[in-house]
């Protein structure tokens, strides 16, 4: 606790206070969106030519970065959904651009997180009908799935390995997708997970304290959010917390219905919901913000 004070557990608190006086209106997201361009730009450019092959895997000597691919995700995020709700050119090139640079970068979590809001805001922002929306969505489904198991797709994945190749920066997810481990690849977690969860069977109701499982030698932590809760608190008091969180979330995006405030709770609850199944910690200023949001978006509405 004292070694992540400073660096983790202290900076939730401010990101908790903004989310929960921050007042989400038009000028507002206007604003942050514009700023979140601008660092999606300098971004690109700091990493791409400044710092060029030391930016993918730092010190670890890896060919991706996870720092670097999750540092920029909430600017990316914030644009992609300013670029649906504007719908003009210069967030829509932002947009592309933070796509570009996290696909650069290697991390699978970050392209899975992007590709849901993707697909979340196509069904918000299309102004079909909900009949038509699952048709056409059932049958775009369908069509992606036909294409990925036809030899064409694995053609042109080679291709753009090859290029990205010859630009330096990482392969890793096009390989994921290669291989059809996109997902399913678990980078060893499910061993970290059979440990966590075979200790757990001995303390199922009080589990092992905060960051209980770095005592067992896991530095990097659980792996998944949702583990680590219940590791550390205990399946009832754990699973209570999460219930409870869950629980919030839903209500504020449900009393954010037709608000600006809603999209940033779509926006932060794909980066917080599926961040935690990736890795990632609850000890993170993106859930502490989202739970600010959401009890600011019910007061509001209480009032």
């Amino acid at each position: 606790i004292n070694q992540s004070l400073i660096n983790d557990i202290l900076p939730c608190i401010p990101f908790f206070l903004l989310g929960l006086c921050l007042k989400i209106d038009k000028e507002t997201i206007d604003l942050i969106s514009k700023v979140c361009c601008l660092a999606i730009v300098v971004s690109f450019l700091y990493v791409w030519y400044f710092l060029g092959a030391r930016a993918l895997g730092g010190m670890h000597g890896e060919d991706y970065s996870m720092y670097w691919s999750y540092l920029l995700l909430p600017n990316t995020m914030i644009v992609i959904e300013y670029a649906f709700f504007t719908k003009r050119k210069f967030p829509i090139l932002c947009a592309l651009l933070g796509i570009a640079y996290a696909f650069a970068m290697g991390t699978r979590g970050v392209i899975v997180i992007i590709f849901s809001l993707i697909v979340i805001d196509v069904w918000r922002y299309s102004r079909l009908k909900k009949t038509k929306k699952i048709i056409y969505m059932v049958g775009l489904a369908t069509l992606v799935l036909l294409f990925c198991s036809s030899n064409i797709y694995i053609e042109i994945l080679l291709s753009l390995k090859s290029v990205l190749q010859q630009m330096g920066v990482s392969t890793r997810v096009v390989e994921y997708l290669i291989s059809g481990k996109m997902i399913s690849y678990t980078s060893g977690r499910d061993e970290i997970y059979s440990v966590l969860l075979e200790y757990l069977r001995q303390r199922p109701f009080t589990g092992y304290g905060v960051y209980g499982e770095y005592t067992l030698g896991y530095a990097a932590g659980a792996h998944n959010a949702y583990l680590q809760i219940v590791f550390n608190f205990g399946c009832i008091l754990g699973g209570a917390l999460l219930l409870g969180y869950i629980i919030v979330f839903i209500k504020g995006l449900m009393c954010s219905k037709g608000k600006f405030s809603q999209n940033w709770i779509i926006v932060f609850g794909c980066i917080v919901f599926i961040r935690s199944i990736f890795g990632g910690s609850y000890f993170n200023y993106a859930v502490f913000f989202l739970l600010g949001i959401c009890l600011h978006s019910i007061r509001y509405n209480e009032r």
